[in-house]
């Protein structure tokens, strides 16, 4: 198994703390040895969308394990062309583990269960519904309860989408 980091930081604080490992910083490879019979990306963000794309496609075949993943389709990054780009890559991946935190609540998944989607109260969680894909965020503002109405919530959902 080869484990890539973000960065050059990344990679020597694991190599501190777990002794030897076989890992590098994703960003400094250009070539990626296919000697590794697996490869196991960690906390990749959209600045190292463009290199998780290459060595998927230069290791076709071999499993390749996303773990902390900040590439949602969508999310906040490098505008239409890197949303379309986190898209079209994510598309090829099956979500196994998931456990989101968002605003009120939760989006949880453990392959091959369904996405499910949780609600904070006081001290606790409640199931509120389960779903085969994962759930929108205009599903999860109803499932929530955070549907807002009206003008100022219509404004509300185009400031929030400015800002992703």
């Amino acid at each position: 198994v080869l484990f890539l980091f973000p960065d050059a930081g990344a990679a020597a604080l694991a190599y501190k703390r777990l002794g030897s490992i076989d890992g590098a910083d994703l960003k400094s490879i250009t070539q990626f040895s296919v000697a590794y019979a697996s490869y196991v990306l960690l906390e990749t963000s959209a600045v190292e969308i463009v290199q998780a794309e290459q060595l998927a496609q230069q290791i076709l075949g071999k499993p390749l394990l996303l773990v902390n993943s900040q590439l949602q389709p969508g999310a906040v990054g490098i505008g239409l062309a890197g949303r379309q780009i986190r898209t079209r890559f994510l598309s090829t991946f099956e979500p196994c583990y998931i456990l989101e935190p968002v605003e009120s609540g939760a989006i949880f998944r453990a392959y091959p269960e369904n996405w499910q989607i949780w609600k904070e109260t006081v001290g606790d969680y409640q199931k509120l519904a389960e779903k085969g894909q994962r759930p929108t965020p205009e599903e999860l503002e109803i499932a929530l309860g955070q549907k807002s109405v009206g003008f100022l919530g219509e404004l509300t959902k185009l400031l929030r989408a400015l800002g992703n």
